[in-house]
This record gives structure tokens, C-alpha cells and sequence, in this order.
């Protein structure tokens, strides 16, 4: 009985949107870190989320969400996505850090630091609007 229930409970998980469509739903709401990894296991993979993990309200106050994708469970659709808009193919660990307006502004073979990549976003013209009127 155990299994046919969690076989079910696997079979009602709803699977998330394409990585394209997820990307177009959070453009000019929110920035991305799209972490890519051969696996789940993958140790720099491990490392980037300690990294990130450190921060969390520095995350929500740069807007920032962070979607994982590993090369061994991605979509025939979204390993495409991936080869032809994103230039991120193979079994290299990358970190892709995408404005609001959609285009790639820190591409990185190895985890990233929080104080570059806030840095980063914080030199944005964008991020210095959104910090001026936030009156910071």
C-alpha cells in the first residue's frame, strides 16, 4: 500500500514550468541566479548554495530567485533553452546571474562570492533606481 501511495503522491507533485516560460513569468519582477550542474551532488553546486543560503534577505532585497537545473533531469525543451539562449551546455558547473530585463549579466564557471555578486547588482542602474526610491 506504502508504495502505490507514494507513487501517486509522485504522480500529483506538480512538475515546475519550463525553464523558458519560468524565465519570461519572473522578467522585469525579478533577477536570477540559474545555477547548472551536472547533478544534484555536484560540489559546487553544494558550495554556491552554502553561499547563497549565508544571506537570505540580502537575496529578497535584490529581488533575487534561484532556480536550480542539473544536466542529468533536464527536459529534452529545456536542455535546448539552455544550448541556444543561454550558451550553457555540458557537464560544467555554471552560475548565470539574469537581469529583470532578461539578458545574462555575470556568467561564472565557479560558485560566486555574495559580496560580488551584491556588488554586481548593486552597480546596476536599475538596482541604484530601486534603492533611491526605496530611500536607501
Amino acid at each position: 500500500m506504502f508504495h502505490y501511495l507514494f507513487l501517486f503522491m509522485l504522480m500529483t507533485v506538480p512538475q515546475p514550468p519550463s525553464l523558458k516560460r519560468w524565465l519570461a513569468e519572473n522578467q522585469w519582477k525579478h533577477r536570477i541566479i540559474l545555477l547548472y550542474a551536472p547533478s544534484a551532488s555536484s560540489p559546487e553546486l553544494t558550495s554556491q548554495r552554502d553561499i547563497l543560503a549565508a544571506d537570505p534577505s540580502g537575496l529578497t532585497e535584490r529581488d533575487l530567485l534561484v532556480r536550480e537545473v542539473t544536466a542529468d533531469q533536464l527536459s529534452d525543451e529545456d536542455r535546448a533553452f539552455l544550448q541556444q539562449n543561454l550558451n550553457t551546455t555540458g557537464n560544467t558547473f555554471r552560475v548565470l546571474l539574469i537581469g529583470k530585463d532578461g539578458g545574462v549579466k555575470v556568467r561564472k564557471t565557479s560558485p560566486i562570492a555574495l559580496k560580488q555578486l551584491f556588488g554586481t547588482i548593486d552597480g546596476m542602474y536599475m538596482r541604484q533606481q530601486e534603492m533611491k526610491n526605496r530611500g536607501r
